[in-house]
């Protein structure tokens, strides 16, 4: 249950492909990007910015795979219920108070149709680069470039003794 008095709410599009950081405990954790544009405007230009929010999301080790994250892809438009956490510890004997972090309460809540989000995905699947080249393939493609590249032409006499 969410706790009134440390609740938000982001709304916006997954900015980058999601980063699993697996714990000792079979758990996980989930760091997301999202793109929340701000709801005024400023500036000379006039147009609303857009802030880059890094969330975590905490999966428990009897979830298989990311549970409703494996469907969230960058880009997709998303909601979801935030809290702030900062726990403080002990060190050497001392207090220490960590910076603030956006943790995700709940799922995520998808704002558009299954079929938009998959047609986008088909679309960066063609898009998608090749792979990159090994160095052993990088030295061949120039080799035969360097090849097949005619001399470069001169403009002194062929009598010259710099020739």
């Amino acid at each position: 249950m969410t706790n009134p008095l440390n609740t938000g709410t982001l709304v916006g599009r997954v900015s980058q492909d999601i980063k699993e950081f697996p714990n000792n405990d079979g758990s996980k954790v989930l760091l997301v990007t999202v793109a929340v544009d701000n709801n005024f405007t400023s500036g000379a230009d006039n147009t609303a910015k857009t802030q880059y929010v890094p969330v975590r999301a905490f999966l428990a080790k009897t979830v298989k795979g990311r549970g409703s994250w494996d469907r969230v892809h960058k880009g997709d438009l998303i909601a979801i219920q935030t809290r702030i956490s900062s726990e403080p510890y002990q060190k050497n004997g001392e207090t220490v108070y960590p910076a603030p972090t956006i943790e995700v309460d709940g799922f995520p809540q998808f704002l558009e149709s299954k079929s938009v989000t998959e047609a986008r995905a088909a679309r960066k699947a063609v898009e998608a680069p090749t792979a990159p080249e090994t160095p052993a393939e990088t030295i061949a493609r120039l080799t035969k470039e360097l090849a097949t590249q005619a001399a470069p032409a001169t403009n002194y006499d062929e009598t010259s003794p710099f020739a």
